[in-house]
């Protein structure tokens, strides 16, 4: 069976309110490869140890269409 693929804009900047919604969301759901849209590198520690988690450094806003 494949993997569901979901893409997640979030504002990742240490704002507490959407780190601690990526965080349960990536916990909650491991069979599902999440794709998350962060700009600094600075702002992904939290995600780098999810396995189900690829961070995308795109600053073209085009990609989030």
């Amino acid at each position: 069976m494949k993997k569901l693929k979901v893409y997640i804009f979030a504002y990742a900047k240490n704002n507490l309110g959407d780190d601690i919604f990526l965080k349960i969301l990536v916990e909650k759901y491991p069979d599902i490869n999440f794709y998350i849209n962060i700009e600094q590198e600075k702002y992904m520690t939290l995600l780098h140890k999810y396995p189900n988690v690829t961070i995308i450094k795109a600053k073209n806003k085009d990609f989030d269409k």
